[in-house]
């Protein structure tokens, strides 16, 4: 098995997720993903889309989060080594007085 920390290319980490997934399916479902199961496979696939599409807004605002609290520290450190009496609280007053503008989602949806 690879350390965990030893770089790898990315088919051969798709495949070992994918790998899991299986072992997880056999033994949650007692066997294999297969054809003709009764199941609407494009009706599934669509429902796991929009979990998809869920979970990756949720990263996103989370990154934003993220991004603006380090943006926001950076200042304050900065700031407050030249002038201690400036607080993180006036530093936060001045963002959100200051808000970085997101970019524009584009319209027409594929480029």
């Amino acid at each position: 098995m690879a350390d965990e920390h030893e770089p790898q290319g990315i088919w051969a980490l798709v495949i070992a997720d994918m790998r899991e997934r299986n072992r997880l399916g056999t033994a949650t479902y007692g066997g294999p993903l297969l054809a003709h199961n009764g199941r609407d496979a494009l009706q599934d696939a669509y429902e796991e889309a929009l979990d998809l599409a869920v979970y990756l807004r949720q990263a996103i605002a989370e990154r934003e989060a993220d991004s603006a609290d380090q943006r926001r520290s950076f200042v304050f450190g900065n700031v407050a080594i030249s002038n201690p009496d400036v607080t993180r609280e006036m530093v936060d007053e001045i963002a959100d007085a200051n808000p970085v503008s997101k970019p524009e989602l584009k319209e027409g949806g594929t480029g």
